[in-house]
């Protein structure tokens, strides 16, 4: 008998904790309520402000309450996004883009209204980041001269219902971004630099060294030396403290300006000087907004595709994740137009040069108004271009004939990057010759 009392109570126990734990919501829960119904709900995001209705949706399905908050104050979860929110300086965005100074002055609150408006600021900021990791901060409503890439939109539920029953929020996080491993070599390269900086490995380049070869001396040509054995590309063993310009660093030289898209001249001349001696700041900040260039790859391309990038004048084309050809691109006024975007070669036919092949591009706007028509000049063989896009031997322009459709549309990828890091480790760089970077640069950064 004793033992079925022991466990009524134990039962009756548990049952009076649970009830607990409901009621310690029931006050921000119905605040949060009332605020839906009077149409006086701030999330702080304009991602989520347009979806209301979804988001009502959302709490009301679960009786209004919060994933936060408790009538108490936050719990653990919202702390731990606040880290996380924070943390987006890793990835080259600011954390105030997600209100975290309000937040902040919030966490400390006990009153109920205060902790309803915390709830939805916490969920407007998620919905605000994930957005950000998926698809950019800076998307085609913002610069549309930059980029044309249609967003992925996430379901409310998935991601607020996905954070409140992640155990690792931080886990849950990082499977918002559109991550590669393009993206992730990127994020490795500024980890080290900031480790490099940080310990005061890196050196500080004076941008008034005059032009050295190979046989010349400088002071600084020690500070030369450590920066390209920091940058790969000059070997521990042949690092020497000397002032002397030789072999060894002229070869270093070399790799330098092959990784930054200059002449292989193995001279420190003005063009490489200048590049050797920016700020390692700067550096990273053009790693940094190339970050948001690789969020904007935010799909699946095709076993077959024409990969561009406008900044470095090459197109690659892949099949089957294995590169199969490598073009040069020809230069034009329209260039300068073309933003990042997905789209599909429809048309093969001869440039205006009578040389090389020109490709007819569809693309659709992300805001479903028009399809876009572009066209792009490769230099190179007219019939093996013809042959590797369109894979059908013999069917290829020449000047006697009419543009050749394709009965099979392949997919192409426009970007501009200017920084990139390869399977090796190594970082490559490439002027921003239509000043894209400076432009993209001042979206990034809180007004």
């Amino acid at each position: 008998m004793r033992s079925i009392n022991l466990i009524a109570i134990f039962f009756s126990f548990n049952l009076m904790l649970v009830t607990l734990a409901n009621a310690s919501n029931t006050e921000v829960g119905a605040i949060i309520n009332s605020l839906f119904k009077d149409g006086k709900v701030e999330t702080g995001s304009i991602h989520l402000n347009q979806r209301m209705d979804e988001l009502e949706a959302f709490y009301q399905a679960r009786s209004f309450k919060p994933i936060w908050v408790r009538d108490d104050g936050p719990k653990g979860k919202a702390k731990a996004l606040l880290v996380e929110l924070n943390r987006s300086l890793v990835h080259g965005l600011e954390p105030d883009f997600y209100r975290v100074i309000t937040l902040n002055a919030l966490m400390g609150s006990a009153k109920p209204d205060e902790l309803a408006k915390l709830e939805l600021l916490f969920s407007g900021a998620l919905v605000d980041y994930g957005y950000d990791l998926s698809n950019g901060h800076v998307d085609y409503k913002i610069a549309p001269d930059q980029v044309q890439i249609i967003p992925i939109i996430r379901s409310i539920t998935d991601v607020l219902d996905g954070a409140e029953q992640a155990g690792d929020l931080r886990g849950f996080v990082s499977s918002l971004l559109n991550v590669d491993d393009r993206y992730v070599r990127l994020l490795t390269k500024i980890a080290e630099m900031n480790t490099a900086t940080a310990s005061g490995l890196w050196p500080e380049i004076s941008s008034g060294i005059p032009e050295l070869e190979l046989g010349s001396s400088h002071p600084e040509i020690v500070g030369i030396r450590t920066y390209l054995m920091l940058m790969g590309d000059l070997n521990v063993a042949d690092f020497a403290e000397t002032d002397e310009f030789d072999d060894p660093l002229r070869q270093a030289v070399i790799s330098f300006q092959s990784r930054q898209g200059f002449e292989m001249n193995g001279k420190l001349d003005r063009q490489t000087l200048d590049e050797i001696a920016l700020p390692i700041e700067s550096v990273i900040e053009k790693i940094s907004i190339n970050l948001e260039r690789r969020r904007w790859q935010n799909r699946e391309i095709g076993n077959k595709h024409v990969y561009l990038n406008l900044s470095d004048s090459q197109a690659r084309l892949v099949i089957d994740a294995e590169k199969v050809g490598e073009f040069e691109l020809v230069r034009q006024i329209t260039d300068e137009q073309l933003p990042t975007l997905y789209g599909k070669i429809i048309r093969i036919g001869l440039p205006k040069s009578g040389k090389g092949l020109q490709l007819v591009i569809m693309a659709e706007r992300p805001d479903g108004s028009q399809t876009e028509k572009y066209t792009i000049d490769l230099d190179g063989d007219t019939k093996e271009l013809a042959g590797l896009i369109s894979g059908e031997t013999g069917s290829y322009p020449n000047a006697a004939s009419e543009p050749v459709e394709l009965s099979q549309p392949v997919n192409i990828f426009v970007t501009y990057v200017t920084a990139w890091a390869n399977k090796d480790g190594s970082i490559h760089f490439r002027q921003d010759r239509y000043a894209r970077d400076s432009k993209l640069e001042k979206y990034l950064v809180v007004n």
